[in-house]
């Protein structure tokens, strides 16, 4: 069963279907790219060209957009679908209602916890319009995105057993009341990190709010926008990783917009020509300190060059490993296929009690068990393998990455052959999936 969402894998089958192999690693860097159009297509609707651009170089130097950018996972593209449906529900045309709901429809496949975001969206279309035209667009609204939350539904009750579960778990297990303190105070640090302490020149923009009614539909909308997604996270499991930031990506460009409008509420409210100046000048701190960040944390080059290890470990598979080897797996588990063409078991979703003997049961199927993992997950696989924290892990070496934080294949069987573990070398060349070996289960 997936335990990701469908929206995502779905955006890669058709990536596929246009690109061929090189398709679905396509789907995030485009989703960027969205993401900082569609940020200043928002920004503009609310305060003007001059907030779109700022908000579009905001969007353009984020540490956590561009970190996700180079992972396909679902993060970016969520970001950019909700950012997109704010900025259309601030459209005055008369498919502006088909495309909200179009954009919700995907965000709620490819992230069906922020179904709040399309609850607040079709709230402001019955807020903000009357009679017939409050019925028509909250019909066409509601035409698209209500099909797509019955699907998942449907698809979660199909593969987990009820609606209300997912591949992540039971919600009852994933949300808890006294995460929020602590992921309040995650969240408010890793933002002023990353982004700078400038970012709160975004309360500027209730300035407009309480004085100019007509921008307060426009600001009302993107304040609770960010606020909703902040709230749909503030009672998920915690994390202690700055770019966990990642949630909230559905929310930031709303909060861009939010930045770009106080930004502009500065430059025309202050005499000329320090408004402009200061404006300016809160701009430029803001970018000069995200890409600061961004180089601090070598996404320029060599943190690009890192995301190379799934190609390489894969790679090495498909060339070195047998045929009948299968893979315990985590961080690897979907590239070793996509790559090695090997199967491959999430060891982190087993009990201790069937991680202890899986591996010689596949041994009984005719299969060879390997372990591949990175070094940060060895307190996992101890956890789930029942290993002491204070002895190393008991089975041999295969082969060994020692760059990009370390990776290693161990050998799981019960007469592993024993040979020294040889290095994984780091391929440059392009790669192609290459095509999975089916393996024919036998009895030993």
């Amino acid at each position: 069963m997936p335990s990701y969402a469908p929206g995502l894998p779905l955006l890669m089958a058709l990536g596929i279907g246009v690109g061929g192999t090189v398709g679905p690693f396509l789907i995030v860097p485009i989703s960027a790219g969205l993401f900082v159009w569609v940020t200043f297509v928002l920004a503009r609707r609310i305060a003007g060209p001059s907030a779109g651009v700022a908000a579009a170089l905001l969007a353009a130097t984020s540490p956590v957009a561009l970190f996700l950018s180079l992972w396909p996972m679902s993060d970016v593209p969520a970001g950019a679908i909700w950012t997109a449906a704010a900025a259309a529900t601030l459209s005055n045309s008369r498919r502006g209602a088909a495309v909200v709901g179009a954009c919700a429809a995907l965000g709620i496949l490819v992230r069906p916890n922020l179904v709040p975001l399309a609850v607040l969206l079709l709230a402001w279309f019955v807020l903000t319009s009357h009679g017939a035209e409050r019925r028509r667009r909250a019909g066409v609204f509601c035409a698209f995105a209500i099909p797509a939350a019955i699907a998942i539904a449907a698809l979660n009750a199909y593969w987990y057993g009820s609606p209300l579960l997912s591949g992540y778990g039971n919600p009852a297990d994933l949300y808890a009341l006294r995460n929020v303190p602590i992921n309040l105070r995650r969240y408010s640090a890793w933002l002023v990190e990353s982004q700078s302490p400038w970012m709160l020149v975004a309360v500027v923009s209730l300035w407009p709010f309480a004085r100019r009614p007509p921008l307060r539909a426009a600001l009302g909308l993107a304040w609770s926008f960010f606020l909703v997604t902040v709230l749909c996270y503030l009672p998920w499991e915690r994390y202690d990783l700055w770019w966990y930031l990642r949630f909230l990506l559905p929310g930031l460009g709303a909060l861009f917009a939010l930045v770009a409008a106080g930004l502009s509420t500065i430059a025309t409210g202050v005499p000329r020509p320090w408004g402009p100046i200061a404006a300016t000048a809160i701009l430029l701190l803001v970018l000069r300190h995200a890409i600061a960040y961004d180089a601090a944390l070598q996404m320029f080059g060599p943190f690009k060059e890192s995301e190379h290890k799934y190609a390489d470990v894969g790679a090495f598979i498909a060339g070195r490993m047998p045929a009948d080897a299968v893979f315990f797996a985590m961080q690897h588990s979907g590239t070793i296929r996509y790559y090695g063409g090997r199967y491959t078991l999430r060891f982190d979703v087993l009990d201790r009690t069937t991680a202890s003997r899986a591996p010689a049961d596949l041994e009984r199927l005719g299969l060879h068990p390997y372990l591949a993992i990175e070094d940060a997950e060895v307190p996992d696989v101890r956890k789930v393998f029942g290993v002491a924290a204070d002895r190393p892990l008991p089975w041999p070496y295969v082969a060994r990455l020692d760059k990009y934080g370390g990776i290693s294949i161990l050998d799981l069987a019960t007469h592993p052959a024993g040979d020294a573990a040889v290095p994984i070398p780091h391929f440059p060349a392009s790669y192609s999936a290459p095509r999975q070996v089916v393996i024919e289960p036998r009895e030993r």
